[in-house]
């Protein structure tokens, strides 16, 4: 019976101890499960980590591979641009100038050269000219008369001036004092001024003043108003002196009309015949309120008022 006992409690121990032996099995197995639950949440949350650490890297990388590429970009679209200018641009854009200033002043060169070569045939053709003149070289006159013409527009020298001045004053015909008289209204020389003021104050009656008018009006010298009309109240046709200044300047002829002396002096039957036949292309030069606002149409007025008879116009 005690045998049996013992036996009863071996088998019951062994049950409880299995028992107890599985329940902790169960346990075990739980708490390996949640360790291997926890440790795969950690796996997991390292691995997110890693990730997001990779993607910030990466985004880092991204950012400075984008920066650096701009600066790349950068030296390519500025500074190399500027690094070829100035090494090989720059020179040829500088050697182009430099070539362009030595053509363009080698030019200047020749065109002065040129010049002063034609300045210099020129006048050594006038004085030539010049010379046969005063030596009355009868074969040459005629030449020499034709290339002073040609060149009258271009002036003289003051030299030549002075021997034109002396020819002119020498004993020469007529034909050859007017053709040197008419090339010296060519050119505004004070010798020249002086010798026509000279000639119309010592004899307005010569031909030859009328140049000096001429000259007076192509330079505007409106101080010898007075000379002027010393050579029509002297017997130049006042119809011809004022149709030779309009065809210089309008404004002179005007002022020559305005002119108190040629009112005053000149011959009542000429101005009259003057206003009746040869107003009319005074005033289609100018205007009809600038010729009777002149002196000399005021004049016109009265005398035309003291012998109505004489009105033509």
């Amino acid at each position: 019976m005690k045998k049996n006992l013992i036996i009863i409690l071996a088998i019951v121990g062994a049950n409880i101890c299995f028992a107890n032996d599985s329940s902790n099995v169960s346990e075990l197995t739980q708490i390996e499960n949640q360790i291997d639950s926890l440790k795969n949440e950690i796996e997991s949350i390292k691995t997110n980590s890693y990730n997001k650490e990779i993607i910030n890297e990466y985004k880092h990388l991204n950012s400075l591979f984008e920066w650096g590429f701009g600066i790349l970009l950068g030296l390519f679209g500025l500074v190399f641009p500027l690094i070829i200018y100035i090494i090989q641009i720059k020179p040829s854009l500088e050697t182009i100038k430099e070539t362009k200033k030595l053509i363009k002043k080698l030019d200047d060169d020749f065109e002065k050269s040129f010049e002063n070569h034609l300045k210099r045939n020129r006048d050594h053709l006038i004085d030539k000219a010049i010379d046969n003149l005063l030596k009355k070289n009868t074969p040459l006159i005629s030449n020499s008369l034709s290339l002073l013409e040609s060149y009258e527009n271009g002036g003289f020298t003051e030299l030549q001036v002075v021997k034109l001045l002396k020819l002119i004053k020498t004993n020469i015909d007529d034909n050859t004092k007017h053709f040197i008289a008419k090339i010296l209204t060519f050119q505004e020389d004070i010798n020249i001024e002086d010798y026509f003021r000279e000639i119309i104050i010592k004899n307005p009656k010569e031909e030859i003043c009328t140049w000096g008018a001429i000259y007076f009006a192509t330079y505007n010298k409106t101080q010898y108003i007075d000379l002027i009309a010393q050579i029509v109240i002297n017997g130049y046709s006042i119809t011809s002196m004022v149709s030779s200044l309009c065809s210089i300047s309008k404004d002179f002829a005007i002022i020559f009309l305005n002119n108190a002396l040629l009112v005053d002096q000149l011959d009542e039957n000429e101005l009259i015949n003057y206003v009746n036949y040869g107003f009319k292309d005074f005033i289609e030069k100018t205007s009809k309120q600038d010729a009777e606002s002149t002196l000399l149409w005021k004049k016109y007025q009265i005398l035309k008022s003291k012998n109505p008879a004489k009105d033509n116009l």
